[in-house]
Formats: C-alpha cells, sequence, structure tokens
C-alpha cells in the first residue's frame, strides 16, 4: 500500500468526503483528487503534515512506515499494508 493509498483508506473510514478533508485540512480540493483520487505518492510533505493533522494520524509516524525523512518526496513503491493510526482515537 502506498502513502496515498493510505491516506485514503484513512479518509473513507473516518467517513469523510474529499470536500470534508479538504476544509479539515486547508488542501484544496483539486488537489486532493490529484493526489488521492489517482492514488499518486508524489504527495508533497507541506500536504501530509496538514492531511495528518485533519485525520489524527502522527505524520512523523506514517514518514517513518513510508521511510520519509520531512520534507523527501515519497518512492513510488508498494509498502507494507500496517496502518497508522494513533492509539487515542
Amino acid at each position: 500500500m502506498g502513502l496515498a493509498r493510505e491516506i485514503e483508506r484513512l479518509r473513507k473510514r473516518r467517513g469523510m468526503t474529499y470536500q470534508q478533508l479538504a476544509e479539515a485540512s486547508g488542501v484544496k480540493l483539486n488537489t486532493l483528487y490529484g493526489a488521492l483520487g489517482y492514488c499518486r505518492d508524489d504527495i508533497a510533505d507541506k500536504y501530509i503534515d496538514q492531511l495528518c493533522r485533519a485525520l489524527n494520524v502522527d505524520a512523523e509516524a506514517l514518514r517513518r512506515k513510508y521511510c520519509l525523512d520531512a520534507g523527501e518526496t515519497p518512492p513510488c513503491e508498494e509498502q507494507p499494508e500496517k496502518p497508522v493510526e494513533n492509539e487515542a482515537e
């Protein structure tokens, strides 16, 4: 599972529409459609932070899962399917 698929899975799990996630994160709706709708894994680092805050997910844990450092563009390869969730939900 790639980074975009993980974020998409979290969005669905929380019952959020793209519009709701856009409003909660401050990421433009078209940007969400482009990244998540097409499962692109080249999501800009600043958007990862914004989306993780809106989804109540630890951005650093997500980066570690996908072997990213802050400011790094995600690699386009398959990753393990273990979800990244905050303990306190």
